[in-house]
Formats: C-alpha cells, structure tokens, sequence
C-alpha cells in the first residue's frame, strides 16, 4: 500500500513539474509575442507619426527626392523650379530641421536598444538619414553650416548616418527585414 500512495505522490509530483514547465512556455511565448507587439508600435509610431505625416519631415523628405532629382544638373541647366526647390531646402526654418534630426536620433536610441533591427532601420529610415547627412542644402542656413556636422551634440545621428552607409553597402536580403 505504501508503494501505491509513494508512486502516485510521485506521479502527481511529476505532473505539477510539467505543468509548470508547460506554464513557464506559454508565459514565454506571451512575452515574446507582446515584445515584438510592442516594438512594432513603437516603430509604427515613429514611422506615422513622425515619418510621415508631421510637415516638417515629410516637406523636407519631398524637396530631398526633388533635389536628388536635379542636383546633378548644371547651374545653367536649372529651371525656376529647380532653383526655387534648392532655396526652399536650403532655407527651411533651422528648428524643423531639428525636428528631423532628433527623429533620426530616436530611431538611433530604438535600434541601440534593441526595440528594432538594424535591417528595419535601414529599410525604412536610412536613405533620408544618409541624404540628409550628404544634403548641402540642408546645411546651408545651419548655425554652423557644415561645421555642425561635428558637434558633439549629434553624435547619436551621426553614428546612425554611419552604421546606415555600413548596411548600405552590404547586399540586401529582404527577409532580414522583421520585428
């Protein structure tokens, strides 16, 4: 009798073991499915709210993509248009360019946290952070002008411009690109 009552001690014993273990699991994949909810929002909200929709980033996004467009003509082959495009970038208002910056920045502090993939930021970030770096217009009518590009106090943004031109000159793979 005392074998029964020890074996089904024993078996009970087991089972609570395996419960928790089964418990601790699924409390894992909870973790990791709201960790990468998470992340996606914080991206998203960066994405939409900052990205795309907030007038100081998303006009200076569209005079880069016109000026890339035009800056590899020749002064003589400019048109008004052109002309009146590079004095726009050049002269937007020093605190919307700001704006920009600390957006880099924040996508920089994301990615130095983990909260996103370097391959996410590159994807979706990198070729304005980059642009923006190399943009001349966009200096222009800085405090400092180009000189700005070193103070200390956009080191965030400038090793993020860095580490974006170091993924940029390895191959793609699109199915790097996730959460």
């Amino acid at each position: 009798m005392d074998n029964n009552i020890d074996y089904f001690r024993d078996l009970i014993g087991l089972i609570g073991v395996a419960a928790a273990i089964w418990g601790g699991i699924l409390a894992f994949q909870t973790f990791t499915k709201n960790n990468k909810q998470k992340r996606f929002e914080f991206f998203y909200d960066i994405y939409y709210n900052n990205y795309l929709t907030v007038e100081p980033t998303s006009r200076l996004f569209e005079l880069f993509l016109l000026e890339e467009n035009i800056k590899t003509k020749k002064d003589h082959e400019l048109s008004d248009n052109d002309r009146m495009i590079i004095n726009e970038l050049r002269e937007y208002p020093i605190v919307k360019k700001y704006f920009m910056l600390g957006m880099f920045e924040q996508v920089a502090i994301a990615l130095n946290s983990g909260l996103i993939s370097e391959t996410v930021a590159h994807h979706m970030f990198g070729y304005f952070a980059i642009y923006s770096f190399e943009c001349k217009n966009f200096w222009h009518n800085m405090p400092d002008g180009e000189k700005e590009k070193n103070d200390p106090y956009w080191g965030v943004y400038f090793s993020f411009v860095k580490k974006m031109k170091e993924i940029q000159n390895q191959p793609a793979n699109p199915n790097e690109i996730k959460f």
